[in-house]
């Protein structure tokens, strides 16, 4: 048999495993290229594809590639259009902070599971938190299915690496409110100064967000035309956030507020007024009736999330409560149902969580501390025998 000229390569081979495999010599490299496959059909498939590149000129030498070059490259051409601005911004914030620093200069397919392993032992002995770490995981390991999903890996590095149970990160319990504090929260969010005036502009969406568990970007993407004060139902269905402004110019802001669906189709939810939340709306509709927002700035514009969780600070610190984000508002309302013994089911959907199992990991402790009492209620049985 002759010589195999410059390009053809090696015969198709099968390995122990059973995988097969062929070399092909890249002309004027003086190198060999090998492609894997789990089928001799489909190895002869991609030695076509393979071929018909080397013979077009379109074939890069991918190898090439360090972790910082892949994962931004992949991040700005695929994921940029399938994830939301925010998803966004947080994926890139994972792989500009965690990820390109500790591979720093690394051949993105010379990386091993040992040294991801690395990796995330590294994350957890520096203190990051559980979500910290699980969000750098999924980064590396979506990228590396990506290349997988690309025919350039034949397994994911990964695959098998194991993260810190959450459990044992010693991951603070939720934060929330006591009926007293809530109380307190309340006088000084509704505050007035001697003239009527209110001492915080949008005080009462504080209070509407605490009564009706609204995240804060579903609270800033509120609008009058989502409230039925016959009915007494607030409906949900957008978000307003502020993200990196990616289109601008170098004189334009650093960060827009973008109109955005909801985090999932469930988010998207009709909720009942208590009177509570309902008079808050009707003193936020003597501010800004004349707006399209409920949560508009005195120009009309839509507010700035940061200027509401200010304010929400201010409020925490005149009425001496420990200062806790204002996501715990959404917090304490849940926590008010359960020791309501409202249906973890309702709650669920009140919340607008994806699926009930969510609410069960979020408030676990809460149900937890319900359970003496419930035990001890079954003692009344013994009164009918």
């Amino acid at each position: 048999m002759g010589k195999r000229s410059d390009g053809e390569g090696t015969a198709p081979r099968q390995r122990k495993d059973g995988i097969w495999y062929r070399a092909i010599r890249i002309e004027g490299a003086g190198k060999r290229k090998y492609l894997y496959a789990k089928t001799k059909a489909e190895l002869d498939k991609k030695y076509k594809e393979f071929t018909k590149q080397i013979a077009s000129g379109t074939y890069t030498e991918i190898q090439k590639q360090t972790v910082e070059e892949y994962m931004l490259n992949w991040l700005t051409t695929y994921k940029r259009i399938e994830l939301k601005p925010k998803s966004y911004d947080t994926l890139e914030s994972t792989i500009q902070h965690q990820i390109i620093p500790y591979f720093k200069g690394m051949q993105f397919f010379s990386v091993t599971h040992e040294d991801i392993q690395k990796f995330i032992n590294q994350l957890n002995d520096d203190g990051r938190s559980y979500s910290i770490i699980r969000k750098a995981y999924l980064a590396l390991n979506g990228v590396y299915k990506y290349a997988m999903m690309k025919d350039q890996l034949l397994k994911n590095p990964c695959f098998g690496v194991k993260l810190t149970k959450k459990v044992e990160k010693n991951v603070k319990s939720i934060q929330v409110l006591s009926k007293e504090q809530i109380k307190l929260y309340c006088e000084h969010a509704t505050e007035r100064y001697g003239n009527g005036k209110c001492v915080y502009r949008l005080g009462y969406g504080l209070v509407l967000i605490l009564f009706t568990g609204l995240r804060l970007g579903e609270a800033a993407g509120l609008m009058w035309d989502d409230i039925d004060f016959q009915k007494r139902t607030l409906k949900v269905q957008r978000t307003l956030e502020y993200v990196k402004n990616r289109d601008g110019d170098e004189n334009s802001n650093h960060y827009v507020l973008v109109e955005g669906t909801t985090k999932s189709k469930s988010s998207e939810r009709t909720i009942p007024l208590n009177q509570t939340a309902l008079s808050a709306l009707l003193e936020l509709k003597k501010a800004n009736g004349g707006f399209d927002y409920v949560f508009s700035n005195a120009k009309g514009k839509p507010i700035n999330p940061r200027n509401l969780n200010r304010a929400h600070d201010c409020i925490l610190e005149r009425a001496g409560i420990p200062h806790i984000g204002i996501h715990a508002l959404r917090h304490a309302f849940a926590s008010q149902l359960f020791a309501n013994k409202v249906d973890i089911k309702v709650i669920s959907k009140l919340l607008g969580h994806s699926d009930v199992s969510v609410t069960y990991n979020i408030y676990i402790h809460l149900m937890q501390e319900e359970l003496p009492d419930a035990t001890t209620s079954l003692d009344s049985l013994l009164d009918a025998i």
